[in-house]
C-alpha cells in the first residue's frame, strides 16, 4: 500500500506541475494539501469537504492543518474553546466554516487559499456541482442500477485491499 500512496503522491505533484492551481478540480477522492512555487502559497481540500483541514488568518500570517489544535501552536494563540460555537452547534445553528476552538476556521471545501509573498490570502472556490447535476428522465430500476455502479466504482478507488470494515447496531 506504501507503494501506491507514493503513485498517488506523484500523480498528485505532476498534476500540480502541469495545471497549477487547477490541479484539485482535477483530484478525485478525499484530500487537502498545500504547495508552494517559492512565492505563493497554494492550499487545498477536496470537493466535499470531507478532509479535515483548518486554518487561521491574521495579521501574524496564515496557518493551516489538518488539525485545529496544530493551527492553535502555529499561530501562538491558545486552544480555548468558542462557547459561541459550541453552543450555536447545541441549537442547530452552526456555521459550516466554524470550529469549537476560538479563532480557528475550517478550511471551506473545494476551495484553495493562495497566500502572496504580501502575506495577502485570496480563497477561491474550484469546484460548482451545479453544471453536473442530472436532467434525464430515466426509470426507477435504470437509476438504481447506476447508482449500484457508481457506488461501486467509488469504493473500488477508496479501498487499498488492506481495509477493515467495523459495524455496528
Amino acid at each position: 500500500a506504501a507503494g501506491r500512496a507514493h503513485d498517488g503522491e506523484a500523480r498528485r505533484i505532476a498534476a500540480i506541475e502541469a495545471w497549477g492551481a487547477a490541479a484539485p478540480a482535477r483530484f478525485r477522492g478525499i484530500f487537502a494539501g498545500a504547495w508552494t512555487d517559492g512565492d505563493d502559497l497554494v492550499v487545498f481540500r477536496d470537493h466535499l469537504g470531507l478532509a479535515p483541514l483548518f486554518h487561521r488568518e491574521s495579521a501574524d500570517g496564515f496557518v493551516a492543518a489538518t488539525e485545529g489544535k496544530q493551527v492553535a501552536a502555529g499561530a501562538g494563540i491558545a486552544r480555548e474553546p468558542d462557547v459561541e460555537a459550541v453552543e450555536a452547534m447545541f441549537f442547530g445553528r452552526f456555521d459550516a466554516r466554524g470550529t469549537m476552538l476560538r479563532g480557528i476556521s475550517r478550511f471551506p471545501r473545494a476551495s484553495t487559499a493562495t497566500v502572496g509573498p504580501d502575506g495577502r490570502v485570496a480563497f477561491k472556490r474550484y469546484w460548482d456541482p451545479e453544471p453536473l447535476l442530472e436532467t434525464a428522465s430515466i426509470t426507477l430500476p435504470e437509476a438504481q442500477e447506476h447508482l449500484a455502479t457508481l457506488l461501486d466504482r467509488a469504493v473500488a478507488r477508496s479501498l487499498t485491499g488492506e481495509d477493515a470494515i467495523s459495524l455496528s447496531g
